[in-house]
This record gives C-alpha cells, structure tokens and sequence, in this order.
C-alpha cells in the first residue's frame, strides 16, 4: 500500500514521522510506502500568497492530478489546514481516483473532545488567513454543539513560512507575540 502524505510546507513532515513510527510499533501485514509529497509551489510563494481563491483551487487541483499521475497512492491524507479546508469545495468532487482525507476531520474530533471533557475550556484556532477565511472549524465546531462563545480563531499571516524557514524560531516567535494577544 502506498500512502500519500501531503503539505504545502514541512509540517507534514512531523505526520510521516508518526506514521512511520506507528508503523513500527505496529506492523501491519501488508507492505506500506510511505510518500511526503510537498505541495508547496515554490519556496517563498504559498497558496495564501495566491490573489483569488478559485487560483488556489486550480493550483491544488493541479498538483493532485500530478501526485495520482506520477505516484499512484493508494490512499492521500492532507496534513495542511489549508488545503484541507480547499478541498472540501465541490471543485474536487472529480477527485475519487484515490481515497483522500484532510486533517481537518481528525483536528476537530480532537477539539470536541477535548472540549467536551473540560466544558470550561475554549479554543482558539491559530491559522492561515485561508483557513481562517474558510470558516471550517468554527462551523464544524458548532455543528458538533460547542457553543459560539468557547471558540475563537485568529488568522496568522507569514506564521507557516516562518516556521518553516527559521530554525532559529526568533520569526515565528516575533509573529506569535502579535497573534496571540489579538486573539
């Protein structure tokens, strides 16, 4: 079985190295290859940097119709908020060559019950201006009976690339001293 693991940065990284992991705590009977597929355009051009959504739509739908075309996963999990977010917009309907999930489903099962357990907790979701603007979590958040007022989301422009380009952290800790007390 092949598996697809994607992101349009390196924190997917960090899911292939738990699935691997995993793997080999427990092996399963079949052979697993495991594939990190960036999605990422170019280094310093993210799909947030993209002018209009439907841009963003066409360039994801792209890089799947090249990841089924050239690696053939058996299965594609999306390990990014974002591109998560993108697809679940009917545009990707045409993508059922390959069974495809996104992290938002496993993220909010693990708010829910998170919040559930502690019912004066809240949550506040640091994203992209994309995820953000797509309004997922808060919506999946609320169908799932959490109350508006336990939930809060704060856009964070610049964050992934600069986690994912300064090892130092100094940029993403200067940008998270500016989004955390805004949200």
């Amino acid at each position: 079985m092949r598996i697809g693991i994607t992101d349009s940065g390196v924190g997917g990284l960090s899911v292939c190295a738990a699935v691997e992991a995993g793997l080999r705590r427990k092996p399963v009977q079949a052979d697993v290859e495991i594939l990190y597929l960036n999605a990422a355009l170019q280094d310093d051009y993210s799909y947030n940097a993209m002018a209009t959504r439907q841009e963003k739509l066409e360039a994801f739908d792209c890089f799947l119709r090249n990841v089924a075309a050239n690696y053939r996963p058996d299965r594609l999990f999306i390990a990014c908020n974002t591109l998560s977010v993108l697809f679940e917009d009917p545009y990707f309907e045409k993508h059922h060559d390959i069974p495809i999930d996104g992290i938002v489903g496993t993220a909010t099962a693990a708010a829910v019950s998170a919040l559930q357990e502690n019912s004066d907790s809240h949550i506040i979701v640091f994203a992209t201006p994309t995820t953000i603007a797509e309004d997922t979590y808060r919506r999946r958040l609320r169908e799932a009976g959490i109350p508006a007022s336990r939930i809060a989301q704060q856009a964070c422009p610049g964050l992934p690339d600069a986690i994912s380009n300064d090892f130092t952290g100094a940029q993403a800790s200067e940008l998270l001293q500016q989004f955390i007390p805004a949200a």
